[in-house]
């Protein structure tokens, strides 16, 4: 399923500004079917359908999908490999520049940002003024964002990044609602009713549920337990009968 955005007519921009909000739509919507393949391939979601064997399917195997992580191996065993480690300078103090990484947890990030880059082909970074730590960098895969490149200035000219959804924060809406209250009820019970709630709120865990303490004791007991000698064998009969 592919997203189509249509912004019409945005009050405040001019007509030039206008234009290329278009285009960046429209370039968005051209590449998300593009984009839900490479996506979908790195998820192993591939049917028989997909895989292309040659020979006639029935329908109903036609949907059939085939365990394969071979595209999320490649994608993840590269991106592993490829690590930030700062800035360098040629003279003068480094410490704003280790501040904006520390601030923007920049080396958690750029790992997601080269994985989605391996995934797509591509992946987009925006600045943006923030009150707390003044300039909050981001970001955004081919799949939430779209550019208009500039041959004559030799870069990006314009940019299109989409934030957040209004399902992403209906979903957030819903979730928030029902944790409100079942806590709210937790709480007001003190404890003493069985909530859904109660499932989510941490417990000292029991000697009889300490699965993890229960292995090392059995480990601990078998590397104890001096190994069996083989003594002679018995009067009368033949070693090896």
């Amino acid at each position: 399923m592919t997203n189509t955005l249509n912004f019409g007519h945005v009050a405040g921009l001019t007509a030039a500004e206008q234009q290329q909000l278009s285009d960046l739509a429209e370039a968005y919507s051209y590449h998300q079917s593009r984009n839900a393949t490479k996506d979908k391939y790195y998820e192993g979601h591939v049917t028989l359908q997909d895989v292309n064997l040659g020979i006639a399917l029935p329908l109903g195997l036609r949907g059939l999908e085939v365990g394969c992580s071979w595209g999320q191996k490649a994608v993840d065993v590269l991106a592993a490999r490829s690590m930030f480690d700062g800035f360098v300078g040629t003279g003068g103090s480094l410490d704003s520049l280790a501040r904006l990484v520390a601030d923007n947890r920049l080396v958690a990030e750029y790992a997601k940002a080269c994985r989605d880059e391996l995934k797509y082909g591509c992946v987009f970074a925006t600045l943006s003024a923030d009150d707390a730590i003044g300039c909050r960098i981001r970001f955004h895969s081919p799949a939430a964002a779209a550019a208009l490149w500039s041959g004559e200035k030799g870069r990006i000219d314009c940019g299109l990044a989409i934030i957040d959804t209004m399902k992403d924060l209906f979903v957030n809406f819903i979730g928030a609602v029902v944790f409100s209250v079942t806590g709210f009820l937790y709480v007001k019970s003190k404890g003493r009713k069985k909530s859904a709630a109660q499932s989510f709120v941490p417990s000292k865990k029991t000697a009889e549920r300490d699965y993890l303490q229960q292995a090392l004791e059995e480990v601990m007991q078998e590397e104890e337990q001096p190994p069996a000698q083989e003594g002679p064998s018995a009067s009368g009969e033949p070693e090896g009968a």
